[in-house]
This record gives C-alpha cells, sequence and structure tokens, in this order.
C-alpha cells in the first residue's frame, strides 16, 4: 500500500498544483475582481441559502467588500502560492503540510462563501494527501526535518 502511495501521491501533487497554477495565473492575466462573488455571497446569505454558511454574508459585507481591492490581488496570488507549494513538495515533502493547510483553507473559504464547482473535490483531494501523509510510519518521520524551528 505505502508503494502505491509513494507512487501515487506526486502524481496527485503535480496535478494539484498544475491545477491551482492555472486558476492562478488565469485570474492575474484577466484581472481578477471578487466583486460579483462577494455580491452573490451577501445576497445568498440573505435568502438563507444553504449554500452560504449564515455568518458568511455578515463577514463579507462588513469585512471582504470593504477589502475588495486586496482580495483582487491576495486570491490569484495566495492560488499560485498554493501551485508552487504543490510542485515544490513533488521533491520537497517539508513544504507539503504548509502547502495542504493553505490549501485546504482556500477550498473551505470558498465551500462557506457559495462557491460550488471543483471545491468540493480539491478539497477531497487535499483531505486525501493529508491522511496520506498520515500514513508515514514513525521511522519515516524521525528522518524528516521539522518545518518550524524547534518542532
Amino acid at each position: 500500500m505505502k508503494r502505491v502511495l509513494k507512487g501515487v501521491l506526486p502524481i496527485l501533487q503535480a496535478g494539484l498544483g498544475a491545477f491551482w497554477l492555472y486558476s492562478g495565473v488565469t485570474k492575474v492575466w484577466s484581472g481578477f475582481d471578487a466583486r460579483p462573488f462577494l455580491q452573490a455571497t451577501i445576497e445568498k446569505a440573505q435568502a438563507q441559502s444553504p449554500a452560504v454558511l449564515p455568518f458568511m454574508g455578515r463577514i463579507v459585507s462588513e469585512i471582504a467588500l470593504p477589502a475588495e481591492p486586496f482580495i483582487n490581488i491576495a486570491i490569484p496570488w495566495l492560488e499560485i502560492v498554493v501551485a508552487l507549494g504543490f510542485l515544490v513538495s513533488v521533491v520537497d515533502q517539508r513544504i507539503r503540510r504548509p502547502t495542504l493547510a493553505l490549501a485546504g483553507f482556500l477550498s473551505v473559504l470558498f465551500l462557506a462563501c457559495g462557491a460550488g464547482g471543483w471545491n468540493p473535490f480539491l478539497l477531497g483531494v487535499v483531505l486525501a494527501l493529508a491522511l496520506a501523509e498520515r500514513t508515514q510510519t514513525p521511522k519515516q518521520a524521525a528522518a524528516t526535518p521539522p518545518t518550524l524551528a524547534g518542532t
């Protein structure tokens, strides 16, 4: 089983890296505008849509909408950072956990705001990779250098 995981994990990571890279780069090239997405989140929350967590409408209207210019820059570049993290983690596993955490955070955030599409699939693959990360033997885990100083 571990031999199969060892062969499949790099393929999944490279695939996720390519997906996130495409998503981020196309947003940078085309000039990403988060306003329609943010307004749709507010409208869905006001209509009590089950696709949006109830508190997200207020958070988006009071925090995210005023910060829209920042979000227009941050989201595409965070997607590119996630992509590079997945691609680099194919050869250096030390960056895998932070990459999985950021990818999971973005996917959950997008889902909480009502964005379906690929997000449930991406979150599922991130969770599967995180579970596969936990299948390391203690010897393998000890051989992996820590990602944070002192841990």
